[in-house]
């Protein structure tokens, strides 16, 4: 008797078999644990938890790693408001902002990026990131600068006690911890870094309305 054919069938047992497990040992369908590192690389761009404007279904996503006391996204930040006002009605596109704080380049880069998000815990993060980019030369240079973001919170309306306990929580320390991994593990190295769709774009581009146009026509 041929035994060829037991055996092809026995290594397609096999591998159907192998396949039933991951998909049992998986919350993700199975085309996704078998190409596990593209999923990978798209949940480090964006996160659940991070922060946006726009509707997360978009055509088109937007993602800025950036640090707060880079004078580079400093200068970029006039062009990004512009383009986040110009599309915030826009169903089809989304701009997110991740953490990237260049230590120890930026001495309050990371708690810069802690008082914005101390200032997400209670509803206001982007109202938090424009004042510390608009406001960017005031505080970069102090040596201490809490108070000047403490002033920047009693502005936006929040609680001031509660904002200062959580500048130095270990949640919020957590969180742009989290944000600065994903950069390194992306393998970024310079802010302002963006993804359009998935697409890393070093640097801001002097037509990056046209690119995100060119995407939604895409």
């Amino acid at each position: 008797m041929n035994k060829q054919p037991l055996v092809l069938f026995g290594i397609v047992v096999a591998v159907l078999a192998l396949g039933v497990i991951l998909f049992k040992t998986s919350d993700k369908p199975l085309e996704q644990v078998l190409s596990g590192s593209n999923i990978v690389g798209e949940q480090l761009v964006v996160r659940d938890q991070s922060h946006r404007i726009g509707n997360p279904e978009a055509k088109v996503t937007l993602v800025e790693f950036a640090d707060f006391q880079c004078p580079a996204c400093g200068a970029a930040y006039p062009q990004l408001k512009q383009i986040k006002e110009q599309y915030q009605d826009n169903l089809n596109f989304t701009f997110v902002y991740r953490n990237f704080p260049l230590i120890p380049n930026h001495k309050n880069a990371m708690i810069a990026a802690s008082a914005a998000e101390a200032a997400g815990l209670q509803g206001k993060f982007w109202e938090m990131h424009d004042l510390l980019f608009e406001n960017q030369t005031v505080w970069s240079s102090d040596i201490n600068p809490t108070d000047t973001y403490v002033s920047f919170a009693a502005q936006v309306g929040l609680n001031t006690e509660q904002f200062k306990s959580d500048l130095s929580s270990q949640g919020i320390v957590d969180i742009v911890t989290q944000d600065l991994r994903d950069a390194e593990v992306l393998g970024l190295n310079s802010t302002p870094t963006f993804f359009l769709n998935g697409e890393k774009i070093k640097g801001l581009p002097s037509d990056l309305k046209g690119l995100i146009d060119q995407a939604m026509a895409n």
